[in-house]
C-alpha cells in the first residue's frame, strides 16, 4: 500500500465551569459555529454536535498527528475567547478544566452521532444527574 489510511473518530465532552447552563437556544447555533470552527484549526471534521445548556457532545474525525489534549486545548481556549470577545453568551464562558473523550469504533459513529443528536430528549427523558452524563 502506497499510502496510510487513518481513520479515527472520537467523542469529546465538556462543560462549563460549575455546569453553569450558559449556553442558551440563541447562542447555542453561533457556539456550535465556533466550536466547529476551532476543531478545524487543527485538521479535525466535526461530524455531529450537540449539548445541553451546560455541556457540549461532539463527534469528530481526527487526523492522526495530533493528541486529544492539544485539540482540547484549541477548542475550549479558542472558543471561550471568541464567545467572550463577541459577547455571544450572556455571562463570560468558562469551561472545566477537564474533559472526557474515547474513541468511536467506524460501525459505532452512526449510534454515537444519534445519541449526540438526540441529547436534548434524551435528558428531558432522563432522570440521570447531568454532572455524571458523559456518554
Amino acid at each position: 500500500m502506497p499510502q496510510s489510511i487513518h481513520i479515527i473518530y472520537m467523542h469529546f465532552v465538556f462543560a462549563t465551569k460549575f455546569r453553569r447552563p450558559l449556553i442558551d437556544v440563541d447562542s447555542e447555533p453561533y457556539l456550535h459555529e465556533i466550536l466547529r470552527d476551532e476543531y478545524g484549526k487543527k485538521n479535525c471534521i466535526v461530524i455531529e454536535i450537540n449539548g445541553m445548556p451546560d455541556h457540549v457532545h461532539m463527534l469528530v474525525k481526527c487526523p492522526p498527528t495530533i493528541s486529544a489534549s492539544e485539540i482540547m486545548q484549541q477548542v475550549k481556549g479558542g472558543s471561550a475567547f471568541r464567545c467572550n470577545r463577541d459577547q455571544l453568551i450572556k455571562s463570560k464562558l468558562i469551561w472545566q478544566d477537564g474533559y472526557f473523550v474515547c474513541s468511536v469504533s467506524e460501525r459505532d459513529v452512526r449510534r454515537v452521532a444519534r445519541y449526540i443528536r438526540n441529547q436534548k430528549q434524551h435528558h428531558s427523558k432522563s432522570s440521570i444527574d447531568s454532572s455524571q452524563e458523559w456518554i
